[in-house]
């Protein structure tokens, strides 16, 4: 190469590259800065520490998991059993949930079965229309202070006895209130 050429490691020949000179460009400036920078790292690399790997295998991960585990690498982990509880002379009251999403369990003491959402509010007017609902079975509602649909999830066969509805009227309320719901 030529003396005289300016590269990336030899500045021109020229007074605004002079690195003796006290206002420097910006360019040389960054130069200055970068050889410094490398001959930092260059000097701390001659002195730092040497890195070293480890690799460590499966019997050492075994020593950390006891005997068992180190013994028998194809066993499968143990799996957690319940204890079963004793088994009592009186049953536990059955919970009303069926398996199927439209069977309608006659046990279930509420007028809306558990596997049912309540339908779209309505005043108890409008729905004992909708539903064919007498007006006996929506003035007794009334008397009683039932003033809308939504009301009837908290109903039960007991409450509809006391407010002396006969078994056919109760079978009504709950054929409207069957139609009425949607599948939860």
């Amino acid at each position: 190469m030529n003396d005289e050429q300016a590269t990336i490691d030899t500045p021109p020949n020229h007074r605004l590259f002079d690195q003796e000179n006290a206002v420097l460009n910006p360019v040389l400036r960054k130069r200055m800065n970068k050889q410094q920078q490398q001959q930092q790292q260059q000097e701390a690399g001659a002195s730092a520490a040497p890195i070293i790997n480890f690799s460590f295998g499966k019997e050492f991960a075994d020593l950390f998991r006891g005997p068992a585990a180190a013994n028998n690498t194809n066993a499968e982990p143990p799996v957690y059993t319940p204890p079963v509880p004793a088994q009592n002379a009186n049953p536990p009251t059955p919970v009303y949930t069926n398996a199927a999403p439209n069977a309608y369990d006659l046990a279930c003491p509420t007028l809306l079965q558990p596997n049912r959402k309540p339908g779209i509010d309505m005043s108890l007017e409008a729905f004992c229309k909708e539903y064919e609902l007498d007006d006996g079975i929506r003035d007794r509602f009334q008397e009683h202070r039932y003033k809308h649909a939504r009301i009837f999830r908290f109903l039960t066969i007991n409450d509809m006895e006391k407010m002396m509805f006969m078994a056919g009227e109760i079978a009504e309320v709950r054929d409207a209130i069957d139609r009425w719901s949607v599948a939860a």
